[in-house]
């Protein structure tokens, strides 16, 4: 960041056809900030295409974590609760047992006779649909559970039972805050524990 610009956009002219390359640092925009800054370049480029004036609907208001706060009104004894609420979750994040990454036992060959999946059937996931009302399940859930899985057949756990799985989850801040777009990095991490998960 100090040594170049945070962003780099580079026009291309081929003989097959113009390419559009666009570079953001991390520090200014996560995934869903790209995901929004694609879908506003296909609008305008969809304008152009049809003799159309693009609308480009610019907001240039902060969205830094205290921006968004302010903008909401949220007084400092919430933004206080909100803290303590988080560093609740984190400090009941138990440790994994997983084992030591360096000390893998499986190899090549395990993986490759499906040591660890690699897809998971649409039949799943619509059993977690029909069943989300009643369990408070989502895909999301599912997934992370198969990831864990795979993990614990791949890396193995010390001999503590249950087995724990302890998670950074990436998570989309945009709707606590208050907004849906926006080009910022409003990403963060929440911890998410899951114990006893060959059963």
């Amino acid at each position: 960041l100090r040594s170049g610009p945070t962003c780099h956009a580079v026009y291309e002219t081929r003989s097959g056809g113009s390419r559009l390359k666009f570079g953001v640092h991390h520090a200014i925009a996560d995934g869903v900030g790209l995901l929004v800054l694609a879908d506003d370049l296909r609008q305008i480029y969809r304008a152009l295409r049809h003799g159309v004036a693009p609308d480009v609907d610019v907001d240039w208001s902060p969205r830094s974590t205290g921006a968004l706060l302010d903008a909401r009104g949220i007084s400092w004894p919430d933004r206080l609760w909100i803290a303590w609420e988080a560093q609740q979750r984190w400090s009941a994040l138990r440790r994994s047992t997983h084992a030591d990454a360096r000390g893998a036992h499986a190899t090549g060959d395990d993986l490759a006779e499906g040591f660890c999946p690699r897809s998971i059937p649409a039949s799943l996931f619509d059993a977690v649909v029909a069943g989300e009302r009643e369990r408070g399940w989502r895909p999301n859930h599912v997934v992370l559970a198969l990831l864990a899985i795979a993990w614990l057949r791949v890396i193995g756990h010390e001999s503590t039972r249950p087995s724990t799985s302890s998670w950074l989850v990436g998570v989309n801040c945009r709707r606590p805050f208050g907004t849906s777009r926006g080009i910022g990095n409003l990403s963060g991490f929440e911890p998410v524990c899951l114990s006893d998960i060959e059963t």
